[in-house]
């Protein structure tokens, strides 16, 4: 599907129109999510979309359901409604798995009560995800005071934890007793941040992946397979790619501020598209085309750091912002908006065409303006004397190359782009549309009449077409 973009006419008429939709000043829109929708607290910081479709959310101050109407606040016995969710993740069985800082527990169903892991004396970080275990749809994986443990659930119902690795294992690998990110394969295979680097753990053999693989001697605290089948491995600093199957890691943040990287919450999830993204300090930054894509706060999307995202099997794009709710990227990879803030000369704009190239020509209130085919930027264009084409109501664009414009104040002006040649063909009344004929004509309805002239001379006379004969069902009354 070719990508729509809006610009900033249709922004302006939308949020002047519809209360719900962000700042004008970005350059995409978005659905605000907060109290009103029953999210009593605002700092999302996990989000989960399960097999029927409801949306789960981790808070600072409880677990959330989203139906499509409203949020409804999910009990979590021994919290009183003030429980730090730090992870959620769905099993092979479709049970909704939660952790909070010192805790975890499953829902087997969304409207079953929580069953809790017998003692609190958990430590789940931020960093520290929730992984499921595809080769066991009763189990899943989790990492606790820098240790690996699997949780599985028993035919009663009862969790059974135990840790992953033995002391003779810890021993013969040190690098085992240091845990961060983990991710699971199917067949059994597990990769994990351990150390200074990160493993790779099948049956009972283990592969370290440290500086002569590629990888920055640093804790990995992230992992995250995409549907390419790459292992994405992202620290403090920095972001690391290696195919599954084997092979190197390479260094994937070279235009990236580091310090963006480093954030409270780091994430990582692939839009549905296959574009990996991430957020950071600054908005978050999107993998296409071999390059990253950077989305700035206030500019890009709404002025608050991404702490967590989610893209949804309905096509749209969650972002948790810090300590400002939930938002939802509208028309995700369809609509693009631009203003003043990203280029624009004016932020009404009353006609759009484009020309044989493809490039779009803008008529905004300030100026006659083009965005070249292929790229995001915005350029005025002038004539030989500098002097900017205003007010224009219409364009057209001819196939010599030309554009032709029509304003409120009746000129009528046939511009050349190579030249920058811009030539007065006629001063009417206000002039507001224009319509191209087979023949290289130019229909102009104008508030003085309508008008035709021959584009293709640059001496063609302005023409007033008689009148059509008015027929028995066209007579005035």
């Amino acid at each position: 599907m070719r990508r729509a973009r809006l610009l900033t006419a249709v922004c302006l008429a939308a949020c002047f129109g519809a209360a719900w939709i962000s700042a004008c000043a970005q350059r995409f829109q978005f659905e605000s999510y907060d109290q009103h929708q029953g999210l009593k607290n605002l700092n999302v910081r996990c989000m989960l979309q399960d097999k029927t479709g409801l949306l789960w959310l981790g808070t600072e101050a409880g677990l959330f359901r989203y139906d499509g109407y409203r949020f409804e606040q999910v009990p979590i016995p021994d919290a009183n409604g003030a429980v730090f969710v730090t992870g959620l993740l769905e099993d092979g069985k479709g049970r909704i798995w939660f952790s909070t800082t010192d805790a975890l527990g499953y829902f087997a169903s969304p409207d079953a009560p929580a069953v809790m892991a017998p003692g609190r004396d958990f430590a789940f970080e931020l960093r520290h995800e929730l992984a499921a275990d595809p080769a066991n749809p009763d189990g899943i994986y989790f990492v606790s005071h820098n240790a690996l443990y699997s949780a599985r659930v028993a035919a009663t119902g009862k969790l059974d934890l135990r840790p992953v690795f033995s002391a003779s294992q810890i021993e013969e690998h040190p690098e085992l007793a240091r845990i961060s990110g983990v991710a699971a394969l199917p067949q059994g295979q597990l990769w994990m941040g351990c150390g200074v680097g990160i493993c790779s753990v099948r049956g009972d053999a283990v592969h370290f992946y440290g500086v002569r693989d590629g990888l920055l001697q640093e804790p990995w605290l992230q992992l995250f397979i995409d549907s390419h089948k790459m292992l994405w491995a992202r620290s403090e600093h920095h972001l690391a790619r290696m195919p599954i199957e084997g092979g190197r890691f390479q260094t994937f943040d070279t235009s990236l501020d580091a310090s963006t990287l480093s954030v409270r919450e780091p994430h990582i999830c692939e839009d549905p598209q296959g574009r990996v993204m991430v957020n950071l300090s600054s908005g978050l930054a999107r993998f296409e085309q071999g390059a990253w894509s950077v989305f700035r706060k206030s500019i890009d999307i709404p002025a608050y750091q991404p702490t967590a995202m989610l893209a949804d099997r309905q096509g749209s794009v969650w972002l948790g912002l810090d300590g400002h709710g939930l938002v939802r990227w509208l028309g995700y990879n369809q609509w693009e908006s631009w203003s003043t803030v990203n280029g624009l000369s004016a932020n009404v704009v009353w006609n759009l065409t484009r020309d044989a190239k493809g490039d779009l020509w803008i008529a905004s209130e300030a100026d006659l303006e083009r965005m070249r085919h292929g790229t995001d930027k915005v350029e005025p264009l002038r004539d030989t004397a500098a002097a900017p084409m205003q007010r224009i109501q219409t364009l057209a664009a001819t196939p010599d190359g030309h554009i032709w414009s029509g304003s409120d104040n009746g000129k009528v002006i046939d511009y050349d782009p190579a030249t920058r040649k811009a030539r007065t063909v006629a001063q009417l009344g206000g002039v507001f549309q224009f319509l191209k004929g087979d023949h290289g004509e130019l229909w102009i309805c104008s508030l003085h009449g309508l008008y035709t002239v021959n584009t293709k001379s640059n001496d063609a006379p302005l023409l007033h077409p008689a009148p059509a004969p008015q027929g028995r069902g066209f007579q005035g009354s």
